[in-house]
């Protein structure tokens, strides 16, 4: 007996694009995880915490403080490139961190939030290509 079509479903190097289609252009971002599956990610909070993850993932005492370090957790582990990304003149950028944190610093609250919970749906990692086939239908 194997399992070893399970492992088809681990996510921990993959990445997955979000298209942000409220802003001109539709700008993609390709995305790594925003779980414990990215170790680079879970070291920093861990590092930077002390504690727990879940006590600087969710705290809701001050939510534009956590949603503020989250951009620069995302800008530095989680935004991997980009495509279709411009400037306020209409340039075209090209991906960095840099950039990447500007670009997550600049947009609202509430657009960032829809990116992090998208980074945070395991599912959206998974390939599902092949799922039937997989299964004999």
């Amino acid at each position: 007996m194997s399992f070893e079509h399970l492992k088809r479903y681990e996510i921990r190097d993959r990445t997955a694009e979000m298209t942000l289609d409220v802003i001109n252009g539709s700008p993609v971002l390709i995305l790594a995880p925003f779980t414990e599956q990215n170790r680079p990610l879970l070291a920093e909070i861990l590092r930077m915490n002390k504690s727990s993850a879940r006590t600087t993932l969710f705290n809701e005492k001050d939510i534009d403080k956590t949603t503020a370090y989250h951009k620069e957790l995302c800008a530095k582990y989680v935004l991997r490139g980009w495509r279709n990304v411009f400037d306020s003149k209409g340039a075209s950028v090209l991906f960095s961190e840099e950039a990447a944190a500007e670009f997550l610093e600049a947009l609202p609250n509430w657009l960032f939030t829809q990116i992090r919970l998208f980074a945070m749906e395991s599912s959206n990692f998974i390939d599902t290509e092949g799922e039937q086939e997989l299964l004999g239908n």
